[in-house]
């Protein structure tokens, strides 16, 4: 709309039109006009920059030198600078057959400051706030401020703080810069006074309120109570009874109307729900539609559902579930399952109709793993039975988080499985997973008139160098004792996860420094072991070792002779005793914990059985 021109002559015969228009968008637009005529750019400026790149405003301006443009052009190119978000005034003016924008850039979000909240924290505040493009370094929107008012007023009537006040301020800064800062002035939640359920007549409202978290009109012993009104637990709570219904067959119940009432002091509601409770429904039968790939049968000898029983909505629901899981085993992770009931209220009986529909097979292009700070990637690689390239199986999901879960070096294990951009049939997965120590390292030095000088030192760690294997090392010496041990295991000696094990000790003890029975013994061995899974929670483990024994300078004592006559050689008493050992083992173990330290779930079983070779010089077996 054209308000005026005026028409001005330089002492070069050159005229400066400024047409003043009116407001174009509810924006606040505004630019002097052009000229009721198109005419022919020959140069584009953009004034008034601060932060915003002279290019980055270019690409906002859909016109460009040589072009010819008229009001319609000019009043489009305004609109098209005040979405980039990047200005709050815009001004558009001709020089001859130049385009001059002048704009005022909108104020850059230096600080935003939080004082007075209790039930929001700062995380949630700025969670909303980058939810609406509200955060520290991008130019501030301020026609938004309002709504964000609102909303957290809003937020905090449905946890019953109908008193709350909040105030959002905005503080100018040099170089076009801000502080935002809200201010909240919560006040006392308001309680329930009372909670009428009205229409029902088969369950008291005792026995109905039983089921709901939220309590009203608590007395003050009951401290440790809390009668707060919350939108969200009132919510839960009338979910609660309609699930109590249906569980029992009232197919037809429904929760009418409910009212929230709020006293004029504000401090305290009344919540009425309006009921309707119906009658029983028995099911009729069930069937199928869709395409459950060839197990119906199967399925349907499965799922909890049964012809002639009253209706329960939570049978339902985990037939839905099972249908659910049991296909995404298969790679359909995102199986659609809906019950369609036909209801005669005549006979009160429902035909229930499952429709299922697998949608299309799911494949995992790429597993990624994170948070492993020490461990190898192929160490947690070798636990998962979900494979890249696979289809997607949350059995093998779940057993896959569950196995890295087990390993003693693992806190914790998540995964996120992730739909990959432009393909509805492949995705990601990503494991999260958080380290432990599975190790440990003690040392020790002493001295004393008895023993003389003591020395030790262990080492044990779970997760040599993040590779996964297990190694020992205990030295112990003193006087009279000596002791040195070393053991090395690789979980992994195949890729099947067959484990191999090796071990060498070395012992030598004098008993008369300990004023005990005058002898002296030396042991000294070597073993390996190799385990063979059988499945993901059973193991057999077989092993063999060789050991050899000294026993020597052994005192003349009548608890000694029978030893003695047994075993020493009468032409050569001094030479002690000499046993050599070859040990054969075999063991089974079954491990069903959920983690590998600290279990909170599952069980561990184990059976050993060692035993000497015929050859050995002493003959015995051990079970354990």
């Amino acid at each position: 709309m054209l308000c005026g021109n005026t028409v001005v002559k330089d002492k070069d015969n050159k005229m400066a039109i400024k047409k003043h228009l009116a407001i174009t968008s509810l924006l606040g637009a505004s630019f002097a006009a052009l000229g009721q005529n198109s005419f022919i750019v020959e140069d584009l400026k953009v004034e008034g920059l601060q932060r915003v790149a002279l290019g980055a405003a270019l690409t906002h301006i859909p016109i460009n030198v040589g072009d010819n443009v008229d009001d319609y052009t000019i009043s489009k190119t305004i609109k098209s600078l005040y979405r980039s978000g990047h200005f709050d005034n815009i001004k558009a003016l001709r020089d001859g057959n130049n385009v001059i924008f002048k704009v005022t850039e909108r104020p850059t979000i230096s600080f935003i400051e939080f004082e007075g909240n209790k039930d929001i924290k700062d995380e949630q505040l700025n969670e909303s706030l980058d939810q609406q493009d509200i955060r520290q370094g991008e130019p501030l929107d301020k026609t938004v401020i309002d709504s964000i008012e609102k909303g957290l007023v809003e937020f905090f009537h449905s946890i019953g703080k109908y008193n709350a006040k909040v105030d959002i301020s905005i503080t100018k800064l040099p170089r076009n810069r801000v502080k935002l800062k809200l201010e909240f002035d919560e006040g006392d939640a308001a309680s329930i006074r009372q909670i009428n359920l009205v229409g029902n007549e088969l369950f008291s409202n005792e026995e109905l309120l039983k089921l709901a978290e939220s309590q009203q009109d608590l007395p003050w012993w009951q401290f440790m109570g809390s009668d707060r009104y919350q939108k969200q637990t009132i919510e839960g709570d009338l979910e609660k009874i309609r699930s109590y219904y249906l569980d029992r067959g009232y197919l037809r119940f429904n929760i009418d109307s409910t009212q929230v009432s709020v006293s004029p002091e504000r401090e305290s509601v009344y919540v009425t729900a309006n009921l309707t409770e119906g009658v029983k429904y028995k099911v009729k039968g069930f069937d199928f539609i869709g395409d459950l790939l060839g197990r119906e049968d199967l399925i349907k000898s499965v799922i909890p559902l049964r012809a002639g029983e009253l209706y329960n909505g939570s049978v339902v629901t985990s037939s839905e579930e099972f249908i659910k899981s049991y296909l995404a085993r298969f790679g359909y992770a995102n199986a659609e399952v809906r019950t369609i009931p036909e209801i005669d209220d005549e006979k009160q009986e429902v035909q229930l109709t499952l429709s299922v529909n697998p949608g299309k097979r799911v494949y995992v292009r790429r597993i990624i793993v994170g948070g492993n700070q020490n461990t190898a990637d192929e160490v947690l690689r070798r636990e998962m039975t979900q494979l890249e390239g696979a289809w997607l199986s949350n059995q093998n999901l779940e057993r896959s988080k569950l196995q890295i879960q087990r390993l003693p070096y693992m806190e914790t294990v998540d995964f996120n499985v992730v739909p990959v951009p432009g393909v509805d049939d492949q995705v990601d997965v990503d494991f999260t997973v958080k380290e432990q120590s599975a190790g440990s390292f003690n040392a020790g030095l002493a001295y004393g008139s008895y023993l003389g000088l003591q020395f030790n030192i262990g080492v044990t760690e779970s997760n040599f160098l993040g590779t996964g294997n297990q190694i020992g090392l205990n030295l112990n010496t003193s006087t009279g004792s000596e002791s040195l041990s070393l053991s090395y295991t690789d979980p992994y000696f195949t890729p099947d996860g067959v484990s191999q094990g090796s071990s060498i000790f070395y012992r030598n003890y004098d008993a008369s420094k300990f004023s005990l029975v005058e002898y002296k013994s030396k042991s000294y061995g070597l073993g390996t072991n190799i385990g063979f899974p059988i499945d993901a929670v059973n193991r057999v483990n077989f092993g063999a070792r060789w050991i050899k024994e000294e026993l020597s300078d052994i005192a003349e004592y009548e608890q000694t002779r029978v030893l003695r006559e047994t075993f020493l050689d009468p032409d050569n008493p001094d030479a002690g005793f000499d046993f050599t050992k070859y040990e054969l083992s075999v063991g089974w173990s079954r491990i069903t914990v959920n983690r590998g330290l600290f279990p909170t779930a599952g069980s561990r079983q184990t059976l050993n059985l060692t035993a000497t070779t015929p050859n050995s010089d002493l003959q015995y077996f051990k079970l354990n």
